[in-house]
């Protein structure tokens, strides 16, 4: 199959996929797997689950959404500024109340969002999906962050360079 025939517009795109713009957030729990092989399974998922209802809460309040979760999560805002703020939130209360540290990438892009139907996510997948290499972008920003560390791709800083006129 030739390139042409993948690509299509997004006026082409299946009733279930829709092309957006929105911030892609990656977040990982530094050195979550030695805290598990540290403290156990019992006490890692306690304080797990402690850190995903904290950051749940401040997405709800920030506008976003949960893509998907393991030793973090990635997340979208459809508004940057949610997304900013969403994170500088999350470094703030997270590591005071958990004994985590986390690094956190934003990526400002334009993605194939898609929403699964019923029946698969009935058996475990996720609602919404996110495709497109502006997910990829986005986790390779957050890979090279350091501790406590909130770090935007290009695209994200000129966004918010234009919605605060610097």
């Amino acid at each position: 199959m030739s390139n042409e025939n993948v690509k299509t517009e997004a006026s082409e795109l299946p009733e279930n996929m829709q092309k957006v713009t929105l911030a892609i957030v990656f977040i990982d729990i530094i050195n979550s797997t030695k805290f598990v092989q540290r403290h156990g399974a019992k006490t890692a998922a306690a304080w797990f689950q402690a850190h995903d209802k904290l950051a749940r809460s401040l997405v709800y309040k920030h506008n976003g959404r949960e893509i998907d979760r393991s030793d973090g999560f990635m997340l979208s805002f459809y508004n940057l500024g949610d997304a900013i703020q969403f994170a500088l939130k999350y470094q703030e209360i997270i590591p005071k109340k958990t004994p985590f540290d986390s690094r956190i990438g934003i990526h400002w892009t334009d993605i194939i969002e898609v929403h699964q139907e019923d029946k698969y996510t009935a058996v475990g997948a996720k609602s919404v999906e996110l495709e497109g290499i502006g997910k990829a972008t986005a986790a390779r920003c957050m890979s090279i962050c350091q501790d406590k560390q909130i770090l935007l791709t290009k695209q994200a800083y000129l966004k918010l360079k234009s919605i605060i006129n610097i």
